[in-house]
């Protein structure tokens, strides 16, 4: 995988100071941007020390990201998320301690959003509501949620809020580099392509341009172009803030084509976005949110007559059937065959018990994403808003998993049996 990439900032049309700061190393593949805090007393300090803190780990985590195939690899794609959530964090404690000398009264805070690259895929750290957009096959993706009360006002009340509220809380973050002594960090994971694009941007840029309009721009333009033609574009329709863009170009080279270890996903992030966003399972989550689930879903592929799970054996995933079918028996005695849109193991969310059936595939080629269930509860952990969606989720899929089964016990005849046996065990007793 080879990468082009280019960055500018500007003061804009309002401000005098720029409070904005990025970084863009093309060798080692790190990209930033910070949007440093207004009303604070030392907005550009802070966006400073985090991207010079970036500067001083790039070589770090780019050799990391190097190591391994976080496509196929669990282990090696949380050391690499881990680690980068690290360098986040660590980058916090120095602002929020440099915030506390007697020359910074009131302390100092920014906005943070990171992007590094492998081989084969890309690693987002953020922070605030600069934000990361990802241009595939002529769309636009955006790739991060903004940290602020508006934000988090539209997941309570929809999209329809009054447009006053909107502009109001705005820009009133809920978290923010330097804030507090410690902060949370969002992390996602996606498989890269050749010819990929991003752009990097503050609000500034954002305030004043859409999604739709900076795809406009990245077909329109090329290289520094690209970024030239935002800026000017956010100055012309009013500036008030600080503009900064940065645009990546991933490009398909022979390090991206002959690297061993790089195997080509199946199935594309944007195709398990929408694979997932169909499923009653992900019911009511936001894009961004199935991005993050995707750091925990793993392709696996199976043949005709491959055992999937072994009955007796414990349980280690929850399975959902992207292509071909599967069958689940019982003692050698078919159950039931399920098909694409599908799951299966959800019960093992629950309980580390045995298989009570065994699941083979009964395709020529099966295609499934497993979420391994101790990562999935890892992540219901860490991020209790989109765990309790996951988990309302599972359980009303299991209750209508019991609605269908006592159906089924009802009209082969054994619930009106067990009644029956019922009512003969109260007479006894009585």
């Amino acid at each position: 995988m080879k990468s082009s990439a280019w960055g500018s900032s500007d003061v804009g049309n309002v401000k005098k100071q720029n409070e904005d700061s990025y970084y863009v190393s093309v060798p080692y593949k790190v990209f930033v941007v910070a949007d440093g805090v207004s009303g604070r007393d030392a907005g550009e300090v802070a966006s400073k020390l985090v991207v010079d803190h970036f500067d001083d780990h790039a070589a770090e985590i780019a050799a990391l990201a190097q190591q391994g195939n976080a496509l196929e690899d669990e282990v090696h794609r949380e050391k690499v998320l881990q680690r980068l959530t690290e360098i986040v964090q660590s980058a916090n404690t120095k602002v929020y301690e440099t915030g506390k000398q007697p020359e910074y009264n009131g302390g100092m805070a920014t906005t943070v959003v990171s992007l590094v690259l492998s081989q084969e895929a890309g690693f987002v750290a953020h922070v605030g509501d600069s934000r990361i957009y990802l241009k595939r096959d002529s769309k636009i993706f955006r790739i991060t949620e903004d940290h602020t009360y508006a934000e988090e006002l539209r997941k309570q009340g929809g999209d329809q809020l009054p447009e006053s509220i909107n502009e109001r809380f705005s820009h009133v973050l809920t978290r923010s580099i330097g804030g507090r002594p410690k902060v949370d960090v969002d992390v996602v994971f996606f498989e890269l392509q050749p010819k990929d694009e991003f752009i990097l941007c503050s609000d500034g840029l954002t305030d004043y341009l859409s999604g739709s309009e900076i795809l406009d721009y990245i077909q329109r333009y090329d290289g520094k172009a690209v970024v030239n033609a935002l800026i000017d574009e956010a100055k012309q329709r009013g500036g008030r803030d600080n503009i900064t863009a940065v645009y990546v170009e991933v490009t398909e080279g022979e390090d991206f084509t002959d690297n061993p270890m790089r195997t080509t996903a199946r199935i594309d992030t944007m195709r398990k976005i929408n694979f997932l966003s169909q499923m009653q399972l992900f019911k009511e989550l936001t894009h961004v949110e199935l991005l993050r689930m995707l750091r925990i879903v793993y392709e696996q592929s199976y043949e005709r007559g491959d055992v999937i799970v072994e009955q007796s054996e414990r349980s280690s995933a929850l399975y959902l059937i992207v292509e071909g079918q599967v069958t689940i028996s019982r003692d050698k005695k078919h159950i039931s065959t399920l098909s694409t849109g599908e799951h299966f193991g959800e019960l093992s969310l629950f309980e580390n018990s045995q298989s009570s059936v065994m699941v083979h595939s009964a395709h020529d080629e099966t295609l499934l994403l497993a979420i391994p269930i101790q990562q999935f509860r890892d992540l219901i952990s860490e991020d209790p808003k989109l765990g309790n969606k996951l988990l309302w989720n599972v359980l009303r899929q299991l209750a209508k998993h019991m609605e269908n089964m006592n159906e089924l016990l009802v009209a082969e005849g054994v619930a009106k049996t067990l009644e029956i046996q019922a009512v003969d065990r109260l007479e006894l007793d009585d």
